[in-house]
C-alpha cells in the first residue's frame, strides 16, 4: 500500500525538485493533520523539514532532540534528524531568546526501472538539511528559521535515468499568538477558572518560503505556504490541559506545470485560509488536533491533490504530560527519587503515528493505509 501511494505522486511529478517533501511533508505528527507542519508550533523534531523556524520556537524548551522514523517497509524510506538548541535566557541573558542548530536526512526508494538490455535501475530521493533557528517569546512566541537543503535524486521515467543534483532554501516563521490574553489586558477582566487554571484562546500562523536551483529545471523555482489556526482550551502556567486546535494550510504549487512564483501568487487569504475553500492553482490542507494534557493527541486532516482527496488520521503519546497528570495528582510523587525526578523533568519522549487512510479518484478508493511512524526523544 505505502508504494502504491507514492507511485500515485511519483507518474505525476516525475520531474520535480523534493517531490516528496514538496506533496507531502514527513511530520508524523504533521502528517496525521493533513500534511500540515508549517504553521503551528510543534515538539516534533521533523516538522523542521517543512518549517526551519519550527526549530527555533523548539529550542526555547529543548536543549537536544533526537529523531528517527519507523516505516512499515524500510526498502521504502527512512529518516532521522538531530539537533542542539540554547535558551539565552536560561543561561543568564536578559532576552528572551533561543537559538538552534539542526540536521535532518531522508532516503526514499522510490522503485526500479528497467533500461533496454533488462538490467535494473533503482530511483531514489535522498534529501539533507542543515538548519539554523531563532526562537523568541515576547508575549508573542514563536521562532524564524533558514534551511539549506541538498538533494541527490535519480527519479526520471526513462531507460536511462540521471543522477541529478539539486538544492534549495527555506526561509521561515512560525507564531503563536495569546489573543485571549491580549483582550483580557484591554479589558482589563481576568480569565482565571481557578487558582491554577484559565481559559485561553490562541491565534497560530506560518510562513515559509521555498527556492531552488540546480542543473535540472525544477517543476517550481519559488513556493510559498502560508497557515493560520485557532486554538482554545484550558491551561495552567505551564501546562495545556486541555485543547483543539483548527487549522489550515496552503502552497502555491499544484504540481500542474513549471513556473515561477511572485510573492503568495496563488494564495488568497480570505478564500483559502479563513473560508476554507479550495482553489486550482494551489494545495489547501485542513487538519485538527485535539490535546489531552499535553499526554495524548488526536489528529486528522485532509487535502486535495489532482483531484484526489486525501485523508488521514493520527495520534501521539508524549512522557512529559503524562508526567505532568500524574504530578496533579500526586505532586510529592517522585521527590523521594531524586535521580528519578531530574530524568523525568529532562528527557521526554514521544511517540507519534499517522496514516492516510482515504483516497478518492472521481468518486473510487485508490488507496488506504500509508503509515507515518516517528519516535523522538528531547532533552529539556
Amino acid at each position: 500500500m505505502f508504494k502504491l501511494f507514492f507511485s500515485l505522486i511519483l507518474f505525476s511529478v516525475s520531474h520535480t525538485f523534493a517531490q516528496w517533501s514538496a506533496l507531502l511533508p514527513i511530520s508524523p505528527a504533521g502528517n496525521g493533520m493533513g500534511g500540515i507542519s508549517s504553521s503551528a508550533i510543534s515538539d516534533d523534531p521533523f516538522s523542521t523539514m517543512s518549517n526551519p523556524a519550527q526549530l527555533g520556537a523548539m529550542s526555547l524548551q529543548n536543549s537536544g532532540a533526537f529523531g528517527y522514523y519507523i516505516p512499515e517497509e524500510k526498502e521504502y524510506y527512512q529518516s532521522a534528524t538531530y539537533s542542539v538548541g540554547m535558551n539565552l535566557q536560561k543561561n543568564n541573558s536578559a532576552l528572551p531568546l533561543s537559538i538552534g542548530l539542526g540536521y535532518l536526512r531522508t532516503d526514499w526508494k522510490i522503485g526500479t526501472v528497467y533500461d533496454e538490455y533488462g538490467n535494473a535501475i533503482q530511483l531514489y530521493e535522498k534529501n539533507r538539511f542543515i538548519s539554523l533557528g531563532v526562537g523568541f517569546d515576547y508575549g508573542i512566541r514563536g521562532g524564524i528559521g533558514l534551511s539549506y537543503i541538498e538533494q541527490k535524486t535519480r527519479n526520471y521515467f526513462s531507460y536511462s535515468p540521471e543522477i541529478k543534483n539539486q538544492f534549495a532554501n527555506n526561509l521561515g516563521i512560525v507564531l503563536e499568538i495569546p489573543v485571549s490574553r491580549f483582550i483580557a489586558k484591554a479589558l482589563n477582566t481576568d480569565l482565571s477558572l481557578n487558582e491554577h487554571t484559565e481559559f485561553f484562546f490562541n491565534a497560530t500562523t506560518g510562513y515559509v518560503h521555498q527556492t531552488v536551483s540546480g542543473i535540472n529545471p525544477p517543476l517550481y523555482d519559488d513556493k510559498h505556504t502560508l497557515g493560520l489556526g485557532w486554538e482554545i482550551g484550558l491551561q495552567s502556567a505551564h501546562w495545556k490541559i486541555i485543547s483543539f486546535l483548527l487549522i489550515r494550510e496552503v502552497d502555491d504549487f499544484s504540481g500542474q506545470g513549471t513556473y515561477s512564483r511572485d510573492y503568495l501568487d496563488d494564495i488568497k487569504i480570505y478564500n483559502n485560509l479563513i473560508l476554507g475553500k479550495q482553489s486550482e492553482d494551489n494545495i489547501l490542507r485542513k487538519g485538527w488536533q485535539i490535546n489531552l494534557g499535553e499526554a495524548f493527541h488526536a489528529r486528522g486532516g485532509s487535502f486535495v491533490l489532482w483531484r484526489n482527496t486525501i485523508s488521514s488520521l493520527g495520534v501521539g503519546v508524549q512522557l512529559s504530560g503524562i508526567v505532568k497528570y500524574i504530578e496533579a495528582a500526586e505532586p510529592d510523587i517522585f521527590t523521594d527519587s531524586p535521580s528519578l525526578n531530574f530524568l523525568l523533568h529532562h528527557i521526554d519522549i514521544q511517540y507519534n503515528y499517522a496514516s492516510f487512510y482515504k483516497s478518492e479518484y472521481e468518486g473510487e478508493t485508490s488507496y488506504s493505509g500509508t503509515p507515518f511512524r516517528g519516535i523522538s526523544i528531547l532533552l529539556k
